[in-house]
């Protein structure tokens, strides 16, 4: 278990394609209201 936490906590793969989810979350959620609900960082 320990293994896994400090693969996951190493691996930029993993932070980016959370990153990606998230940011196509808000874009999907902003399509769905019908406004902008953030800024691009």
């Amino acid at each position: 278990m320990e293994d896994n936490i400090a693969y996951v906590e190493r691996t930029t793969d993993l932070h980016d394609g959370a990153k990606d989810l998230v940011r196509r979350c808000i874009e999907m959620a902003e399509l769905i209201l019908g406004k902008k609900l953030s800024e691009e960082k």
